[in-house]
């Protein structure tokens, strides 16, 4: 019995692992998405006003 529950920890320690892994990864592609997205929105407002130059 105890073995089982040794086994059961084994997996559940695992499963978390696995868990904060995944988390920290998402945490990390909102940071690179966010960032990205501050970057498209200088480039718009800078074609923006590059086209008000022109027109």
């Amino acid at each position: 019995m105890s073995e089982e529950i040794a086994s059961m920890s084994e997996e559940v320690e695992a499963s978390i692992s696995e868990v904060s892994t995944a988390a920290q990864t998402l945490a990390q592609n909102s940071r690179i998405s966010a960032e990205h997205t501050g970057d498209i929105k200088v480039s718009i407002e800078e074609t923006s006003k590059a086209m008000s130059q022109v027109a």
